[in-house]
C-alpha cells in the first residue's frame, strides 16, 4: 500500500489533517467540517477479487436504529457525488472505494473531504 500511504502523507502535510494508523492498518483522518466540528474518516486498505489494491474511504453517519426513513436514505445515494450509504453492523456509514493504482492526491482529497462533510451534514436529515 505504499502509493496510498504516500498520498495520505501528502494530504496530511498539505491540509494539516490529523492522521493515525491502527495496528490493523486502518487509517483515521480527522476532517474539519463547515460547522466548526470535525469528523473521523477512515481509510481501510484491501485487495479486490482480482488481487488489485483498493482503499475504502468511509465515515460513520449515524446508528442504524436511528434512521428516520430507510427509503429516503437509499434515495440519497443517487444525490451523493461520491460514495453511498451502507450498513456496517449497527452503524450507517458513508463509503467510497478507490483502485489504488489509479488514485491521485486530488481524487483522494476530494473523496475524504466529501465523505467526512456529508456524513456529518446529513445526520440531521437522515437520523432521529
Amino acid at each position: 500500500m505504499g502509493r496510498f500511504e504516500e498520498i495520505l502523507r501528502i494530504l496530511h502535510r498539505e491540509k494539516n489533517w490529523p492522521l493515525e494508523r491502527s495496528e490493523s492498518g486502518r487509517w483515521e483522518i480527522t476532517v474539519p467540517c463547515m460547522d466548526g466540528q470535525s469528523q473521523a474518516v477512515y481509510a481501510t486498505p484491501a485487495t479486490d477479487r482480482e488481487g488489485d489494491a483498493v482503499v475504502t474511504i468511509w465515515s460513520v453517519a449515524g446508528r442504524r436504529a436511528d434512521v428516520k426513513n430507510i427509503e429516503r436514505l437509499l434515495e440519497a445515494n443517487l444525490e451523493l457525488t461520491y460514495g453511498a450509504f451502507a450498513f456496517s453492523g449497527d452503524d450507517v456509514i458513508l463509503t467510497h472505494s478507490h483502485l489504488v493504482r489509479d488514485a491521485d492526491v486530488t481524487e483522494l482529497s476530494k473523496s475524504i473531504e466529501y465523505i467526512g462533510q456529508q456524513a456529518r451534514a446529513l445526520y440531521g436529515e437522515m437520523f432521529k
